[in-house]
């Protein structure tokens, strides 16, 4: 019988379905253990972004 990698381990699927389906009001993104990593740059950068569009076409239609 070949040996698979997976077949032993131990079973994490209750665990995170209590994560996500908790009616917590937080959203579905924001409630992994590493969504903070994730999310503050991807926020840092979006409003970086915006800002920087913004200020560009507000200078650009001074000219």
């Amino acid at each position: 019988m070949p040996a698979f990698p997976g077949l032993n381990r131990v079973n994490n699927v209750p665990a995170w379905q209590r994560l996500h389906q908790n009616h917590d009001g937080v959203r579905q993104w924001n409630k992994g253990p590493r969504a903070k990593f994730m999310l503050y740059p991807y926020y840092t950068a979006l409003a970086a972004t915006t800002s920087g569009m913004t200020e560009g076409a507000q200078t650009h239609s001074q000219m």
